[in-house]
């Protein structure tokens, strides 16, 4: 299983370039199972984590880059 573990999206983490949907589609056809979203100190609700990998069928997982 292929995750990368350390991913920031838009707006959330200002050194992000891609909206959470177009981060998981990219990561689905790069060939990842997985994504960790670990955004600069803010950690992404259960429901939204949830409603996004369900969105695209692609585990989602949250977690925390702290400063």
């Amino acid at each position: 299983m292929l995750i990368d573990l350390h991913t920031h999206t838009r707006p959330t983490s200002a050194d992000a370039f891609l909206h959470p949907d177009d981060l998981v589609e990219r990561s689905k056809q790069s060939g990842l199972d997985a994504v960790v979203l670990s955004e600069h100190d803010a950690i992404w609700s259960p429901d939204a984590v949830r409603m996004l990998a369900r969105r695209h069928n692609f585990k989602v997982l949250s977690g925390l880059e702290v400063s």
